[in-house]
């Protein structure tokens, strides 16, 4: 038994080293050499002799608020910058035509902000995006289409990111915003241009799916997790990876069905499932380690129950980066945190006092 578990922790490590990798090293993406848009900003109105570089004045701009600044971008270029002006935003977009030629496109841009402040609705911000429309001019809204949403003060950093063109797609419309109730924001070297699969990040993601898969088999037989209603523990957890793997669109999706705001339905959801994990695995560890009503857990084996669910709940967090359009957030992990915290706390209260109960009789 021993060995085997020894095994089995390798295995988890191993596993963990691979899924590490594949996040932070194998990129999903990757991008074409060919450019649709170039725009650095270096000259207001003179093309350059390349084709696809587009000057400012050939983007079509708010009426106010927006500036060209020499010396005043990244590295001293040249860049725009945008000002809101009495609550009305500032903005420059560009449209480009029959976009299905592409599978993918990957929008990047340089920004940096000055004072930016949230405006009415909670995409009243700096926003780096790029919208969808079909042949009747429709925008859709609900498919994924921010880079970069910004508040506050922030230095020049580049956001880059990877948009699936849809079927319907007849225009793609590159859109640089302020629209927050207050503030500056700059940018500058904005490029748009194909992207493709890397038939390396799928490999690799089917060979941890599946070391995935046995591990969590070996788990199951290992710690019995099939008995005393260990499967209750597994249904849920079984949710929460269906949740984490969910797309942002989906989720919005979801939400819109019952009348919920998606931040209401993702930070509950992550309360509550953690809250269910952590009281229903101390109810069957209870079962497991000890006769039911006669004994409770030490505190050595609470303290490695919690840092096992700690553990799968910072994966969860990680697992969001195989994703398109969601990523791990230090609030969602207090968050998970609390409520693992409160179901094992619970669920070890309820069983002091049923043991101390059964003392008395």
């Amino acid at each position: 038994m021993k060995h085997t578990f020894r095994l089995f922790i390798f295995g988890c490590i191993t596993w963990l080293c691979g899924f590490v990798y594949l996040i932070t090293c194998c990129p999903v993406y990757l991008p074409g050499n060919e450019h649709v848009l170039l725009s650095d900003f270096e000259s207001r109105a003179q093309p350059s002799p390349d084709a696809h570089s587009v000057p400012l004045d050939q983007w079509e701009q708010s009426k106010q608020g927006v500036i060209w600044k020499p010396n005043s971008g990244f590295s001293g270029s040249a860049c725009i910058k945008l000002t809101v002006y009495d609550d009305k935003e500032a903005y420059v977009q560009w449209t480009l035509p029959n976009p299905k030629d592409y599978q993918f496109l990957q929008l990047r841009a340089k920004m940096r902000t000055e004072g930016v402040v949230q405006g009415t609705d909670t995409w009243n911000k700096a926003r780096l995006l790029v919208y969808f429309s079909d042949k009747d001019g429709k925008p859709y809204w609900d498919y994924h289409h921010v880079a970069a949403a910004l508040t506050g003060t922030s230095p020049w950093k580049e956001f880059q990111e990877v948009f699936p063109v849809p079927e319907f797609a007849a225009t793609a419309t590159v859109v640089v915003q302020n629209s927050g109730r207050s503030g500056i924001v700059w940018c500058d070297d904005i490029a748009l241009r194909p992207a493709y699969k890397n038939s390396s990040y799928f490999f690799l993601r089917g060979i941890v799916l599946v070391a995935g898969i046995l591990l969590a088999i070996s788990a199951i037989r290992l710690f019995g997790l099939l008995n005393n209603r260990g499967w209750i523990s597994l249904g849920i957890i079984a949710l929460i990876l269906l949740g984490v793997l969910c797309s942002e669109n989906l989720l919005e999706m979801i939400a819109g069905a019952f009348g919920f705001k998606v931040f209401l339905l993702k930070k509950f959801g992550h309360l509550i499932l953690f809250f269910m994990l952590g009281l229903c695995s101390i109810s069957w560890a209870n079962a497991r380690m000890n006769a039911p009503g006669r004994s409770t857990l030490s505190l050595r084996q609470l303290v490695l129950i919690f840092t096992g669910l700690l553990s799968f709940a910072v994966m969860t967090e990680l697992l969001q980066f195989a994703t398109l359009d969601r990523g791990p957030g230090k609030f969602d992990f207090i968050i998970n945190m609390t409520g693992i915290i409160g179901g094992i706390a619970i669920a070890h209260f309820v069983n002091k006092l049923r043991v101390q109960g059964a003392e008395k009789s």
